[in-house]
């Protein structure tokens, strides 16, 4: 398998996967708006006539719990399972390009199955052929690098909020125009202090 090839397979595994994941995750967006908007219609037609203080104690008696699970924590699961998924995605192909090539060529032993992410397809490919090199060394690997890193840091330690001056931060910034990872942040001093995935 060619270099050429070898890349190609990346981008193409890469965007393709990504795509599906967008178009999935954009639809599930849009039907958290119109959750929401169907909400807020709700309270505005229940609350005609009243008073300000009479909607408000509408709105927290009956809407609030509703509006913030739709508004705040829909959105927050949505965009972590993203990159849950997107990674997940990513693992799993690039670990069947393993098995593939350990049929096809007899190439070493895959070893140990059972913990094998990136990191080991990764090693295993550049163990068995030159072919990964170039391909380890690209702004594509970079950026699923850095996609483990953010998914490692939701799934393996639990946490969704990541302070500014951390590399987590800056990796986070840097791929956010690529899958929109923000929620939400805080600000300081009108920095952004804090990032909600």
């Amino acid at each position: 398998m060619g270099e050429k090839i070898a890349t190609g397979w990346l981008k193409m595994t890469y965007e393709i996967g990504f795509d599906e994941f967008e178009k999935f995750f954009s639809d599930m967006e849009v039907a958290i708006s119109v959750r929401k908007k169907r909400v807020e219609d709700d309270f505005e037609e229940q609350s005609k006539g009243l008073d300000d203080e009479s909607k408000d104690e509408m709105f927290e008696y009956m809407y609030l719990d509703d509006y913030t699970t739709i508004n705040k924590s829909f959105p927050n699961i949505l965009k972590r399972s993203m990159v849950i998924s997107c990674y997940s995605f990513f693992e799993v192909q690039l670990k069947n390009l393993c098995d593939v090539l350990h049929r096809r060529y007899r190439f070493s032993s895959l070893g140990r199955k059972k913990n094998f992410g990136i990191i080991q397809s990764k090693d295993y490919l550049i163990k068995t052929t030159d072919t990964f090199a170039s391909l380890f060394e690209s702004r594509l690997w970079e950026q699923v690098n850095e996609i483990r890193q953010i998914r490692n840091f939701i799934a393996h330690e639990g946490k969704s909020i990541v302070e500014s001056g951390t590399e987590l931060y800056r990796i986070i910034l840097s791929l956010d125009n690529m899958i929109n990872l923000v929620h939400f942040t805080t600000r300081e001093s009108g920095k952004v202090s804090r990032i909600q995935l």
